[in-house]
């Protein structure tokens, strides 16, 4: 500010300390992020205490705490976090990857089976998951499951057949094609050949309803003598 009004100078007799403004922020982030976890305050502990036995959980937590080492310092089985390093947090004892929770192997299944409860498919079943829960290899398994579920197979739609050509015909005008379209508010019936693909087209002046769809079909099938006779 280069040019400082009186206001400006003032100083608040009783001004809170940034740290604690922090230390509220942080709070009310924590507060926000357990309230929308879509999980019971009992399955909620559960998660908590199956990632403090799992030694995988348990070794996150300490990187989160006192910071990760090198990537070529870590285990392969550290490797699939350090990617996400950046995202996975503790709130309150929980290990979390952003909002969704980290679950430990030995819930994985368990947690599978309800995200494909309802047999719905790989899309929503992936939607389901981005929303609560997590663990690296999430998605490739949640579609294993939906591609081997015998259940889903029963119900997928079966593949369109294919499209299979009319054989032609064995002489002229023993097969054709008809039908109606308008050119330039006109209408028309065309006939077509199977055999030759030769084209008639007669003009629908009156109506397009069956008696007049007749009357143009008998004069391309049968016209009259003088025309034959021509």
């Amino acid at each position: 500010m280069y040019i400082a009004d009186a206001l400006s100078r003032l100083q608040a007799h009783h001004a809170v300390p940034q740290s604690t403004i922090a230390d509220n922020e942080m709070t009310a982030h924590i507060g926000s992020v357990i309230t929308v976890l879509p999980v019971s305050d009992t399955r909620l502990q559960q998660i908590v205490e199956a990632q403090e036995e799992d030694p995988v959980c348990r070794q996150i937590k300490t990187y989160f705490s006192e910071g990760w080492p090198d990537k070529h310092s870590v285990n392969d089985a550290m490797n699939a976090y350090w990617s996400s390093r950046g995202e996975v947090t503790v709130v309150q004892n929980i290990l979390l990857k952003g909002t969704r929770i980290v679950i430990p192997s030995s819930m994985r299944l368990e947690i599978l089976d309800k995200i494909h409860g309802g047999h719905q498919g790989i899309v929503k079943c992936r939607e389901r998951a981005k929303s609560s829960v997590w663990w690296p290899g999430l998605t490739r398994e949640i579609q294993d499951l939906v591609q081997q579920c015998r259940t889903c197979a029963l119900q997928r739609d079966n593949k369109p057949e294919p499209l299979i050509a009319t054989p032609l015909p064995d002489r002229p005008w023993q097969i054709v094609a008809t039908d109606l379209f308008q050119m330039k508010g006109v209408d028309y019936l065309i006939v077509i050949d199977y055999y030759s693909k030769y084209v008639e087209v007669a003009t629908m002046t009156k109506t397009t309803k069956s008696n007049e769809i007749i009357r143009a079909l008998k004069s391309i099938f049968a016209p009259p003598r003088e025309t034959r006779a021509s």
